[in-house]
């Protein structure tokens, strides 16, 4: 049994990662613990990449590989989750803003504009497939097989390949703009639902930490009351949009049984008693104004958290 790695170096070490067949030599991550490989894309490839003045391709696949041991589970202390990312590298723009068509290593302006028109490999993520297990110091997979670090970046590379594929590659970017699409609907869904809270209940979301915006959830806390004209009803003080959320209701009520023709037993019997009208008014009053709220809440972070789930739906060509 081996003891949690805490650095690049012992991480490479372990998965005998620091040359791997046809990939270039690792490179380990300098912050987090990790490394990453290269390796080109072949001639038979539909995606055509950059090349320089000398014919040499710019842009290539890089694999990168990260331990991430403060992702550990408490029941499971000895399993590190390995979550991997292929992506299309270009060398030159990882070392300049822009293209430099007058320096000599840059990739031609004709390279360029034809890897343009060719289908570039989409990237890819592989984040709960794969772990380093230190009671048996080795990585395994969701299933607890032993897996080599060469299987791991073969099939990941061979899958960043496939999204290019005439068939393979137009289900995957099919499926992927369908997920796109479904997961953008989420945001103006939320701020639907934020506007619901602000108009009925008379609250905002301010959180503290601003990055709870674009993940996390909200809570309680981070709802703030809106700055709004009090009024006291039947007893109970509430602000105005809880007031007018209320009236409105009865207001509906009114005309839904006006229009029905009949007013139900129950509906009458209230309305003929004061002590129980005012009773009801309370309790319906206090729903809106702290059950309600809630509830929104609840239904917010419902979507955020769909919304990243529809982003994180990960595609299998294999």
């Amino acid at each position: 049994m081996s003891n949690i790695f805490s650095n690049s170096a012992q991480f490479v070490s372990a998965l005998h990662a620091e040359q791997l067949p046809s990939y270039n030599k690792s490179t380990p991550f300098s912050r987090g613990i990790g490394f990453s490989v290269q390796k080109a894309y072949p001639a038979t490839s539909r995606y055509k990449p950059p090349t320089t003045q000398k014919g040499e391709p710019d842009a290539v696949a890089i694999i990168a590989v990260a331990y991430e041991p403060e992702d550990r589970k408490a029941d499971k202390p000895n399993i590190v989750p390995v979550r991997a990312r292929v992506s299309c590298y270009s060398r030159y723009i990882s070392q300049h803003l822009d293209y430099d068509f007058e320096d000599e290593n840059c990739p031609t302006k004709e390279s360029v504009e034809a890897s343009k028109r060719t289908p570039k490999p989409v990237e890819l993520y592989s984040s709960d497939r794969y772990f380093y297990d230190h009671a048996k110091d080795t990585m395994v997979n969701a299933d607890g097989d032993a897996v080599q670090i060469i299987d791991l970046v073969n099939n990941l590379y061979e899958q960043h390949l496939a999204t290019v594929d005439k068939f393979k590659g137009f289900i995957f970017r099919l499926r992927l703009a369908s997920l796109a699409k479904a997961s953008s609907l989420c945001v103006p869904l939320t701020s639907f639902f934020e506007w619901l809270l602000k108009v009925l209940c008379g609250r905002i979301i301010e959180p503290q930490d601003i990055y709870k915006r674009f993940e996390g959830e909200y809570t309680t806390s981070d709802m703030k009351l809106l700055q709004t004209d009090s009024f006291e009803a039947f007893g109970y003080k509430a602000s105005k949009n809880v007031i007018g959320t209320y009236c409105v209701i009865l207001l509906v009520l009114y005309f839904f049984f006006k229009m029905m023709g009949s007013t139900p037993h129950w509906l009458k019997v209230i309305a003929e008693n004061s002590t129980l009208s005012i009773a009801t008014s309370i309790i319906a009053l206090a729903f809106l104004d702290h059950i309600l709220p809630k509830f929104m809440l609840l239904l917010i972070n419902t979507v955020k958290n769909l919304r990243w789930k529809l982003l994180g739906i990960g595609v299998k060509f294999k």
